[in-house]
């Protein structure tokens, strides 16, 4: 299980005998960043990313105002609370400061109960407001998922008669215009033909272009295989996603084979470019559908590989950590923008060229680790590379150890 990390304290003063009696108030219990100055701060708050910003308002250069100010108008810092500090007195400073956007004020000198209450008081609030984002987030999702299934299992089902209509026929198809050309190259070297039967046979052939029929439909056959073998791709992909929310097949499995057999399957995909690495530790096996596991894996595990364009490495890591097993895909691929992190487990979302890719893998597996009671968590960096970690409840079989 994931330890909550130590709340993230950004501190703004000119006076760093200030900063040092601010930060012994609070205590250890917080991680800090010092900055002298709001333009000191500016470059490294987005990297930082604070849980709370604590700021005097009478600095040199920008001021306290300005720099909540360019807070709000940062997406990623627009929600994190801000504490401003004066020695003035008076209520207009206070209300300008909240007018621009700050969530408390002190004066000073600050007492340090006050102060540690009420930095408490605004992380709590952040944290709610956080998991209330979150849990409307997962009901919008879930919502969506459950109508999603409902919609695409109805298109699966129609859709696979026709699609196996095309591709049964497609063969024999192939196989009569063969042999209806093979029939023409026959018809063409009869040594017995009159010479009127010859011209009428040159007249026809080019009358309808037979040399290039020859040579297209050929092509044409094969672009229409493909087509059917991709669009019965999409729908097998359907047909995977509407059953995620159908009851599991649950048995005693160890994770370790799971992993083993997904590794396996892809094996081909790795090639000679990438290269595997296992930190397996030891995990006790669990009631789990294993079948539904490895689809989980190998969608990983894909993705993985996908995003490495040339050589790279994959590490797979496994653990169990507080009751929990923990199994971390990490790759050394091309990484995400957090605008594509946010929006990666939405069903048919990929980035991905067209015809590559249905954009329902990592949404199938979402819901599959969802449906053991488990969650996936991502880390990412563009350019750098993503490590897609899987935490599933260690379930036991009644009696077990």
């Amino acid at each position: 299980m994931d330890r909550d990390p130590k709340p993230r304290i950004l501190l703004v003063d000119d006076s760093p005998a200030y900063r040092r009696v601010i930060q012994s108030m609070l205590g250890p219990g917080y991680e800090f960043l010092q900055a002298g100055s709001a333009e000191e701060a500016l470059p490294h708050m987005v990297p930082f990313g604070p849980d709370l910003i604590i700021s005097d308002l009478i600095m040199p250069g920008l001021d306290g105002y300005e720099l909540c100010r360019r807070v709000r108008a940062e997406p990623a810092l627009a929600n994190v609370p801000v504490i401003l500090l004066t020695s003035k007195s008076g209520d207009d400073s206070r209300i300008t400061g909240l007018e621009i956007g700050a969530d408390d004020y002190l004066t000073k000198p600050i007492r340090a109960r006050e102060l540690a209450a009420r930095v408490s008081s605004l992380l709590r609030l952040r944290r709610a407001t956080i998991d209330l984002q979150k849990a409307q987030s997962e009901l919008i999702r879930s919502e969506k998922l459950a109508s999603l299934g409902q919609l695409v299992a109805g298109i699966a089902h129609e859709l696979n008669n026709p699609l196996n209509y095309i591709y049964g026929n497609v063969e024999f198809l192939s196989e009569y215009v063969r042999a209806l050309l093979t029939l023409l190259e026959r018809v063409e070297s009869m040594p017995a033909l009159t010479e009127a039967q010859r011209a009428y046979l040159g007249r026809v052939k080019q009358e309808s272009d037979i040399d290039f029929v020859r040579g297209d439909v050929g092509k044409l056959l094969e672009g229409v295989k493909i087509g059917a073998e991709r669009a019965a791709e999409i729908v097998k992909g359907l047909r995977a996603f509407a059953r995620a929310g159908a009851s599991m097949e649950v048995e005693e499995v160890r994770l370790v084979d799971v992993l083993e057999l997904a590794m396996t399957i892809l094996r081909h995909e790795l090639r000679d470019r990438i290269r595997v690495h296992k930190a397996f530790a030891p995990v006790a096996p669990m009631l789990a559908d294993g079948s539904r596991l490895s689809q989980v894996f190998v969608n990983l595990l894909l993705n993985a590989i996908q995003s490495i364009p040339g050589e790279g490495e994959i590490t797979v890591e496994l653990g169990e950590e507080d009751g929990q097993a923990r199994c971390t895909v990490r790759d050394t691929g091309q990484g995400m923008t957090p605008e594509v992190r946010e929006r990666i487990f939405d069903p048919f979302f990929t980035t991905k060229p067209v015809g590559q890719g249905t954009g329902l893998g990592l949404s199938i597996s979402y819901g599959i680790v969802e449906q053991h009671g488990g969650r996936i968590t991502v880390e990412t960096e563009k350019g750098v590379g993503s490590a897609f970690t899987v935490w599933l409840p260690i379930r036991r079989k009644e009696g077990g150890a």
